[in-house]
């Protein structure tokens, strides 16, 4: 029946969240994980529904970057049953963070797509929402900060996402995980309303 994969592709922290094809969402069947280099941050969290992953020990940022596309795709393993979102490139980034964002999707995306395609039907779509577009699906707000995007998740998946991971203020992995949750929730959105047509 496959999933939805909702993606944020940082280079610190990335994140994804995966939810089971149903009719209706329901928080408690969502699982979120996050990439860290923090071993206290190697745990389970929010009742075991968030999880972080150790990153690897790295030499130079095509390691990196190598190494945690890996990670995700390991932990997610794609098929092509699965609808998956990846957060599209914010153009505010500048000077070489764009370049080393664009190099690391594409091995993520190319890792991915090689594994779907070890399955039966290949013909798999990444989708690549703006950051405004899902943003504003959030909360209502294309241009919404960082604090209500948090705000929207706690409310939506009766979470609080702060405590559960005994931070103070909104730091990655928080934002990570909240923009994963809401790409996926996206998807879901986005691909149920199509079956109901």
């Amino acid at each position: 029946m496959g999933r939805y994969i909702g993606i944020d592709y940082s280079l610190t922290s990335p994140a994804f969240c995966i939810y089971p094809k149903s009719r209706h969402w329901r928080a408690s069947d969502v699982r979120l994980f996050f990439l860290t280099n923090k071993k206290k941050m190697v745990s389970k969290f929010w009742g075991g529904r968030i999880e972080g992953i150790g990153i690897k020990e790295y030499y130079d940022d095509d390691q990196r970057f190598w190494q945690n596309a890996r990670s995700i795709v390991d932990t997610i393993q794609p098929t092509s049953q699965d609808t998956i979102y990846i957060e599209g490139y914010a153009y505010g980034a500048q000077g070489m963070r764009i370049f080393q964002i664009g190099e690391a999707t594409g091995i993520l995306k190319t890792l991915m797509l090689l594994e779907i395609s070890k399955t039966l039907n290949s013909n798999v779509k990444i989708h690549r929402p703006a950051p405004s577009a899902i943003k504003k699906f959030a909360t209502g707000k294309g241009n919404a900060p960082k604090q209500m995007m948090v705000e929207s998740f706690c409310n939506d998946a009766d979470c609080d996402i702060m405590k559960e991971l005994d931070k103070k203020s909104i730091v990655s992995p928080i934002d990570d995980l909240v923009d994963a949750y809401w790409i996926c929730k996206l998807a879901y959105k986005e691909n149920d309303e199509l079956q109901r047509v």
